[in-house]
């Protein structure tokens, strides 16, 4: 995969992330099966103030992945890196939602 797309991909990939987990942390998101962190392991299903907190948590953990993941795409394009073996790497940070799950299910399983 060429430096440009896998900058790209990151890029429009985290600034997506950011844009659809602010009105999650702005807590306008009711309940619903389409839109939100609605993992069945979660006890987001046990109330709307449930589901609101966890939304919110979780909003600003995918926030926060999805910049680094912007970061990272934006770094590829303005290095232009030519190495194989770092763009297979720097392809794989949308894999940063699966870090940003984790402290989400323990806050969770808090309430």
């Amino acid at each position: 995969m060429p430096a440009s797309e896998a900058g790209t991909m990151n890029l429009i990939i985290g600034l997506a992330t950011m844009v659809l987990s602010i009105p999650l942390i702005l807590r306008l998101i009711p309940m619903n099966y389409a839109y939100g962190i609605r993992l069945w392991i979660l006890k987001v299903w046990d109330s709307e103030e449930n589901w609101y907190e966890i939304n919110a948590y979780g909003g600003k953990w995918f926030f926060a992945a999805g910049a680094v993941i912007a970061a990272v795409g934006g770094l590829v394009l303005k290095i232009d890196v030519h190495e194989e073996w770092v763009l297979k790497v720097l392809s794989l940070s949308p894999l940063l939602f699966l870090v940003a799950i984790i402290p989400v299910v323990i806050y969770s399983r808090k309430l």
